[in-house]
Order: C-alpha cells, then sequence, then structure tokens
C-alpha cells in the first residue's frame, strides 16, 4: 500500500493530533476578583530523578476547606453580587479538583433587567508557549439546566481577549472534557510566537436566580493528540489510565506496509508486509497492479531482529504467490510463530483499488472473506500452501458484491514470546466485520479499515487445526450470569464490540506486566481521508472494555496499529506502537510518519494524573 501503488490518493485532511503528557511543574493556584481555578501543566520532559507517575498537581494543603467571601467573587455586571464558595478537594483517583457553588440574583433589582453571570477564571501564566503546544483542556461538571456560558482566551504578549470554542468530549455520566485545538482558532494559535495568561468562563445572564454548583479538574497544555472521542462513544473512560504519553522517541524502517510482528522462541520477530520494498524484494498484493494478473499477487514476510527499537535490522524472506480470484487483492493479516512452526494468514479486497462514489475516491471499498493459512517449519525460508481458496474461504463467508463479512482481517491477540502469556494455550484472534449491509449507509462500511464491530475466535495452533473450521471456538456473547459464551457454530458469533460505522481495524496485545488486554482499532472513514485510532483496555479478551485514548487524525492516517509484546518495558506502562502512514499523499504528522513499520515510544498515564 504504497504511495504509488494499490492505496488511492484521496482528499487530505486531517485534525491536529494524544496528550503527550511530560512532567513539569505545575502553574500556581491563584485566586482572582472572581472565582479562579487550580492549573496543572505539562510540557516539558521528564526531569532526571523525577518519579514520571508523580501527579501533575501538587496538593495545596492551605486552600483546603476555604472559603472564599462575596469580595471576592464578584461578578462581571456593576452593582450585582454573588458569592462564591471554593473548596479543593481530591477525586476517587487521587486528583486535585476544584469545587464551588457560584450564586447571583438574576434580574437587576431597579431595573429588572437580567444580570451577567458570574466568571470562573483559570490563570494560565504561560508568558511563552512551547512550539509543541498544540491543545488546552481541562474536564468541567456543570448540572443540568445550567445558564449558557462561553470562552474567553487572554493572550499574554498582546493582552488581548477572544472568544474561543471548546470541543465537548464527554468524560463520564456526570463530567465533559472541554479541549480547545489551538489549530481551530481563526486566525489559527501559533504556539512559538504566543502565550496565554488566562482563561475565563463566562456565564450569560439568567431571567431568574441561580446557583450553580461546578466540579473542575486540571487544565493543562497538551502537546501531540489530545483523546477527543465523538459524540455517541461507547465505551467509558479506563478507571486506570488517563490517557497517552509519546515520548518523541521514534524509528522507521523499510519501503513497505502491513507489518503484525509475532514474536517466535528464537527472540526475533516475524511479520508480513506488502506494497513496497524490504531490501529490494518487492511484494504486490493487488492482483490488477501493472496488469500482473490476479494469479500473481505476493505476500511478503520478513524477519525483524535486535531488541532496541531504535536499532534494528529488517531482512526479507522473500515473497509467496497466492491468486486472489475472484477477488482482485489478497493481502497479509494475522501472523504467528508458535513452537517453531510459522502460521500466515491472507484475506481478500474487492472490488477494485479506486471506486469513485458521490464525488470521493474509495480504496479497496469492500472486506472479502478470510482465506486461512500457509505455514512454514523453517521460520519462512519455505511455505506450504493454505488448503483454501478465496473461492471457498475456511468460514464461508463472501464479499463480492459488498455482503456483510464477520472475520475478513483477523489478527492474533499478542500474548508474549511463543504464545506463552496464553490463558490455556489457545490462539486468539480478533477482526473487525459487520452484519447489516450496505443500505443507507456509508459506501465503504465494511472495508480493510472500516467497519461496525470486533469478533473474537479462538483455536488450539497446529498444523492440523490451523485451517479446520471445525476446531475454532468463536465468542457467542455473555450468559445471564455475565461469563463469556464460545461455541463451535459460526452462526452464533457475537460481536465483543459494536459502534456503527466508527469501528474498523483491530488488533490486541496481552500486557502480562499489567495483566491488561490493550486494543487498538482504527476507522478509516472513507479509506482515503484521515483515520482515528482508540486504545481501549480491559482486564478480559471479553470485555468489558474502557477508553483509554481516542487519538484523532493520528498519523494523519496510520493505520494497521499494533502493540509488539516484545517492546514493552519492565514498568509495564511504557511501550511502542507499530504501525504505517501517509499512502495517501497526507502530510505525516507526527512529522517522522511515513509509508514504513514506523515504531513509536509511547507510555500509558495513570488515571490520578489528568486525563
Amino acid at each position: 500500500m504504497e504511495e504509488h501503488q494499490p492505496k488511492c490518493r484521496s482528499r487530505s485532511g486531517g485534525r491536529p493530533p494524544n496528550l503527550d503528557f511530560s512532567p513539569s511543574k505545575p502553574s500556581v493556584l491563584s485566586v482572582y476578583p472572581v472565582l479562579a481555578l487550580f492549573s496543572a501543566v505539562c510540557l516539558a520532559a521528564a526531569s532526571p530523578g523525577r518519579d514520571p507517575d508523580e501527579p501533575f498537581q501538587q496538593e495545596v494543603s492551605s486552600w483546603k476547606n476555604r472559603t472564599i467571601g462575596s469580595d471576592w467573587g464578584r461578578v462581571s455586571s456593576p452593582g450585582a453580587a454573588a458569592s462564591t464558595s471554593l473548596v479543593i478537594t481530591k477525586d476517587e483517583n487521587g486528583r486535585m479538583v476544584l469545587s464551588g457553588t457560584a450564586l447571583w440574583p438574576g434580574s437587576d433589582e431597579k431595573t429588572r433587567s437580567p444580570v451577567q453571570g458570574p466568571e470562573i477564571e483559570i490563570p494560565l501564566g504561560f508568558d511563552r508557549l512551547s512550539p509543541e503546544a498544540q491543545a488546552l483542556s481541562f474536564p468541567l461538571d456543570l448540572p443540568t439546566g445550567t445558564p449558557r456560558f462561553y470562552f474567553e482566551l487572554t493572550d499574554a504578549q498582546s493582552g488581548a481577549h477572544r472568544s474561543v470554542t471548546f470541543r465537548r468530549h464527554p468524560n463520564d455520566v456526570n463530567c465533559t472534557r472541554y479541549t480547545l485545538l489551538f489549530a481551530d482558532l481563526e486566525p489559527p494559535l501559533r504556539p512559538e510566537q504566543a502565550g496565554l495568561s488566562k482563561l475565563k468562563i463566562c456565564f450569560t445572564n439568567s431571567p431568574t436566580a441561580r446557583s450553580v454548583a461546578f466540579t473542575i479538574g486540571p487544565a493543562l497544555i497538551a502537546r501531540g493528540w489530545p483523546s477527543t472521542p465523538p459524540a455517541g462513544c461507547p465505551w467509558k473512560p479506563s478507571r486506570e489510565f488517563a490517557g497517552v504519553a509519546f515520548s518523541g522517541r521514534q524509528a522507521s524502517y523499510t519501503r513497505a506496509d502491513t507489518w503484525y510482528p509475532s514474536w517466535a522462541a528464537d527472540g526475533n520477530l516475524y511479520s508480513p508486509y506488502t506494497d513496497g520494498k524490504v531490501g529490494e524484494v518487492e511484494s504486490i498484493s493487488d492482483g490488477t497492479w501493472k496488469n500482473q494478473g490476479t494469479q500473481n499477487a505476493t505476500t511478503g514476510q520478513a524477519v525483524i531482529r535486535g531488541d532496541d527499537p531504535l536499532a534494528l535490522a529488517v531482512e526479507s524472506l522473500g515473497v509467496c504467490r497466492g491468486d486472489s480470484a475472484p477477488y482482485t487483492g489478497r493481502y497479509p493479516c494475522g501472523t504467528l510463530v508458535h513452537n517453531g512452526v510459522w502460521y500466515y494468514g491472507t484475506y481478500c479486497l474487492g472490488p477494485k483499488p479506486k471506486v469513485r462514489r458521490d464525488g470521493v475516491e474509495y480504496n479497496w471499498a469492500w472486506l472479502g472473506p478470510f482465506v486461512g493459512f500457509r505455514w512454514s517449519t523453517d521460520f519462512g525460508r519455505t511455505w506450504t500452501d493454505c488448503p483454501h481458496s478465496p473461492a471457498k474461504p475456511i468460514f464461508g463467508e463472501e464479499g463480492l458484491a459488498g455482503e456483510p463479512v464477520k472475520i475478513g482481517s483477523p489478527h492474533f491477540v499478542d500474548f508474549g514470546r511463543n504464545l506463552e502469556h496464553s490463558p490455556d494455550g489457545k490462539a486468539y484472534l480478533v477482526a473487525h466485520g459487520a452484519s447489516r449491509g450496505l443500505t443507507g449507509r456509508r459506501f465503504a462500511y465494511n472495508s480493510w479499515i472500516t467497519g461496525d464491530e470486533i469478533y473474537l475466535l479462538r483455536v488450539r495452533p497446529g498444523i492440523q487445526t490451523i485451517n479446520d473450521p471445525s476446531a475454532y471456538e468463536f465468542f457467542a456473547g455473555l450468559d445471564t450470569a455475565g461469563k463469556p459464551t464460545w461455541v463451535s457454530d459460526f452462526k452464533q458469533i457475537q460481536p465483543v464490540l459494536r459502534w456503527e460505522d466508527h469501528l474498523g481495524c483491530v488488533t490486541a496485545t496481552y500486557n502480562a506486566v499489567l495483566k491488561k488486554y490493550l486494543l487498538c482499532v482504527t476507522d478509516g472513514h472513507t479509506t482515503g481521508s484521515a483515520y482515528d485510532t482508540s486504545i481501549l483496555e480491559a482486564d478480559a479478551l471479553t470485555g468489558p472494555w474502557r477508553l483509554i485514548a481516542y487519538l484523532e487524525a493520528f498519523g494523519r492516517n496510520a493505520y494497521f496499529c499494533n502493540v509488539p509484546s516484545k517492546f514493552i518495558a519492565p514498568d509495564g506502562k511504557t511501550m511502542w506502537l507499530s504501525y504505517s502512514a501517509t499512502f495517501t499523499g497526507h502530510t505525516a504528522n507526527p512529522k517522522d510518519s511515513r509509508y514504513a513499520l514506523c515504531l513509536r515510544e509511547f507510555r500509558l498515564v495513570p488515571a490520578h494524573q489528568p486525563n
């Protein structure tokens, strides 16, 4: 899926990028002649010797349970009085929060006209922002029926005020996170040329007297991709992790995509690749490329040697032909190296690489079936072909005319070296798909990078079982006691996750240190636009799943995202995201993303830090 190969070019798009939390000293808590807000900031790199999990906000004991009188909380309208109370406490996760109640009279006693409400003022105190600063974010809890309010930002350099619009993202039942992306401002805020002195939350007038209770979490300047889940997001936020923090360390290798590394007993990673070159060995999985014919579609395999993600050696082990007919593309999907046998899966795509519909150019708009596995007993030097074909795939699904496919592109759950952390010795797979067809929805509703549902299946790996459909068990939902049900009848399969028109390519990794499963799900929208990637966590593959971060336009179109277990640090919180990007011609963001095997280090931010 190289830029000049199968994946088509489409409209460029993209939004500023997840919170890059790097601990630094929090800003000073101030109280102005209007209600003030505790503010914490995280911009600089972690200082030597500092605990990276230290909360960003410091406890200011002198402000605990302090009541601010009316002379501290004046409303902005002349002649109107208000009283406010301010209490600093900790929430259930140990984070410092500001709670208070604002009272104001409503109509003016003399003129009977509505009175401007109070202002909550956030002292930010940034004379100059970091060039990498891209957002201001904070959680705010207000009761239903609160009068309307707006935000006003003050520039530290000029003192100028401007009204600004924050994106609203529900955090939980009673809390909403507000995020201001600097690139959304008009004119855009250029961090290297600006500072922020304060932010006001200004309540509008109200015809009646009001008492508004509020709770505000720490405000922070974010570097990178704020977690910005759209309205309707079905996942509750993680209780343990508040986001991901990219360290800035990254590396990229080769000129190909489709990297799903499996950690073998010999210590190496083995992965598929295609639509590009590793060294001078090229693989092209599009049967229409240069009229090569469906019988000449190839998938490549490579070995990745080394323990340092910044200094790896990637070597091609050759390519294998696999006819894609009656489909036009046959691509790699899940691979597993277990007990010296490499199982390599392929799946089909259609109707063709480029399809124009309603003015939009789509790339491989329809997901075909998962074919099955070829295998190697000598680490990829020689192969035994898959006994199944695209016309007669292992699970009997078909997608030639855009029919819904459930197990189109499955990927093995990464259970560590040689499947060492599998709970029962079985290999588990995750796959994205759909159960409802094309009518009345987006054209590429179920493609290589879009879908509605996530499915689970499992098998005890072996040459005799891996291509035997009767050897598989499928997740069929939870029973009345909330326990997972597994069945051998494919027709009874049920999704573990569902979010119509918002899911897509999925991978899963077991983090043995944290005893957590991590799920990466990428929604490719129109297949050629910017992509959004969600990172979720759960104690069990069957859920419940909770959202760690929603990375809007990461890459700007990062795809095939996964977390190689080999590169999870001993603390379990630092790891590397593997992905490819920019095949559609988008400008890379982060700038080092490219069409390649990309590795980028990140850390899970504990929930006692601001999320």
